[in-house]
């Protein structure tokens, strides 16, 4: 690439079939009112131009073709409307040079006029995280796609103070700076800055959307605009989902979306971990369809959401999203996540295990609650499920979390919903005290995926083979390993202390250990495990006395009535913790 386009030497073929370039016709034409969509290229030289499709029966079609010769302007139109044409998918377009060429520009545009207008307030919520906010800043700041997509940029602080100058750096464009305005407030976690920034957002006349977004992603500062653009031109009952890509695999999409498992309201992640690399990546997008919620690493809808649902529940962190989305749902409204609209983010595996546990369990039960959930047995026996594998595995601190969350929960919505560090502090404490040990030296520890790169091609099919028939008998030895833990002591066994890449650990085999050490995949650092059946009576004893007591709970539903659906619960936090804007 040069500063004038893409150079292309004579003889080269270039496919634009990515992520995000092509354009995906079932959710553009599916969820919005387009009736067609304009490919512009320009190209100087000599060179053919071709539109292809995929449909979601996987077949290809090549759609049209131009050759240039000089310097041309290259315009194919797809109409939504067309009943002769097949079936709709996914559109790109190829570039074949036949001398030297530059490709001076190519985008997707339409002469159709815009459903609404849109003015877009971005938000953001940050916690001492200045070096990544500033990055995300400083790429918006650069592409005036985004800045003319953006009326005002939120950026809602809860950590040490800093000016709109400092955060965009001394390099900064300057075309953002007008439009950043930094709220300082206390921590109340995630919840209560995006909340904030929702407030915001119904405050202000002149803003017609919202756009959150985290601090500690990578942005493709086109997303931005096209999530702008996608919200103009939708269908009245539609909100957007941005995708996330998995930041330490920059190559593969870990979520899109979620569903929730009917009993346990258990998320699960739509199209995870898809390698967008591989051709037959892109496939899974060829249908469309609304999730249940979609995370708020990139999340937008028209304010008056918020005038319609009310505010997310007030919970600090974790779940905030969830609840959200599933009352959105329930009014009639549907999310829907656009591929070639989404962030690069840490996948969440390597944040899992720590003190958010405790807010994992605490605000599903609260949420379960505010929609008259039905089925509080399937939750109870997930919990039950999760907290004998964690007892199995000595990770002591996840079932002491449970426990305090299942607690609060039961101590009513005056308790479990609250918006201050307090929670926060208190399960920091449980982890320092019932967590691992953290361990400076340990030997190396070759992965499964490294140790299956040395071996034969027949020994790596056997591998794989093994491995399928121990998850599959995996649940009946976990039992048998619990069993045998309550009533064998602590180093009746002789096995040596196992040492297990995080990736490799699995509860049934570890169970068997009186001792085990994890080396974590991102960063290396390593975790002692060692069994207390002393402990894990106790905290049977517990949660058995506590689980059996978990059930709808009428009193969450009811604050959420008498505050005006949590309006008046924000706006009272508000008004008393607001330092001011900058």
């Amino acid at each position: 690439a040069t500063p004038h386009g893409l150079s292309m030497p004579a003889g080269t073929v270039v496919t634009f079939d990515t992520y995000f370039s092509a354009f995906f016709e079932n959710h553009w034409f599916g969820y919005t009112q387009l009736k067609s969509v304009r490919l512009e290229v320009e190209v100087e030289g000599r060179a053919i131009v071709t539109l292809r499709r995929q449909t979601p029966e996987t077949d290809h079609y090549l759609l049209q073709r131009e050759e240039v010769n000089g310097r041309g302007h290259v315009e194919f139109q797809v109409d939504n409307d067309n009943e002769l044409r097949v079936e709709a998918g996914r559109l790109w377009f190829e570039i074949e040079t036949l001398d030297d060429s530059i490709v001076r520009s190519a985008h997707w545009t339409t002469q159709d006029t815009p459903q609404r207008p849109v003015s877009l307030g971005v938000v953001f919520c940050t916690f001492n995280r200045q070096q990544y906010l500033g990055r995300i800043l400083r790429a918006l700041d650069e592409d005036m796609r985004a800045i003319d997509a953006i009326a005002r940029v939120f950026v809602v602080n809860q950590g040490d103070s800093f000016t709109a100058e400092e955060i965009l750096g001394p390099d900064h464009a300057g075309r953002l700076l007008a439009k950043l305005t930094i709220i300082e407030q206390p921590n109340m976690g995630g919840c209560g800055g995006f909340t904030r920034g929702m407030y915001e957002t119904v405050a202000a006349d002149d803003l017609t959307h919202f756009l959150l977004m985290d601090d500690d992603s990578r942005v493709y500062a086109e997303s931005v605009a096209r999530a702008a653009d996608f919200m103009a031109y939708c269908d009245d009952e539609v909100v957007l989902g941005g995708h996330m890509l998995n930041l330490h695999r920059p190559r593969r999409l870990f979520e899109a979306g979620a569903m929730f498992d009917p009993s346990s309201l258990q998320p699960n992640p739509i199209n995870h971990n898809i390698d967008l690399a591989d051709p037959e990546g892109s496939e899974a997008f060829l249908r469309a369809g609304a999730v249940d919620y979609n995370g708020w690493w990139m999340f937008g809808a028209p304010a008056s959401v918020i005038e319609n649902i009310g505010y997310p529940m007030p919970c600090f962190i974790r779940g905030d999203d969830m609840e959200f989305g599933l009352r959105i749902k329930n009014s009639g409204l549907q999310t829907v996540p656009i591929p070639g609209i989404g962030v690069w983010h840490e996948p969440f595996y390597l944040k899992l295990g720590g003190w958010q546990f405790y807010f994992e369990v605490r605000n599903r039960l609260a949420m379960a609650a505010l929609h008259s959930h039905g089925d509080f047995q399937g939750i109870r026996k997930d919990f039950r499920r999760v907290f004998s594998r964690d007892i199995g595995m000595c990770r002591y601190h996840s079932c002491k979390l449970m426990i305090e969350a299942m607690r609060a929960y039961l101590d009513g919505p005056e308790i479990a919903l609250d918006t201050t560090d307090g929670p926060l502090l208190a399960a920091v404490a449980i982890v320092a005290e019932y967590g691992p040990e953290q361990v400076t030296e340990v030997g190396h520890a070759p992965s499964k995926a490294e140790d299956r790169r040395q071996r034969g091609e027949l020994r790596r099919m056997l591998d794989t083979a093994r491995e399928s028939a121990e998850r599959r008998v995996g649940k009946v030895a976990l039992v048998g390993q619990l069993a045998r833990r309550m009533v064998v002591p602590e180093h009746a066994s002789r096995k040596p202390e196992k040492v297990v890449r995080s990736n490799d650990l699995r509860p049934h085999v570890v169970a068997g250990y009186d001792r085990y050490i994890v080396i974590e995949e991102h960063g290396g650092q390593a975790w002692r495990f060692q069994r207390d059946r002393a402990l894990e009576k106790s905290l049977w004893s517990e949660f058995l006395e506590l689980s059996k007591r978990v059930d709808f709970d009428a009193r969450y539903l009811e604050q959420f009535e008498a505050t005006d659906r949590f309006a008046d619960s924000w706006r009272e936090i508000f008004n008393l913790t607001d330092v001011g804007h900058d």
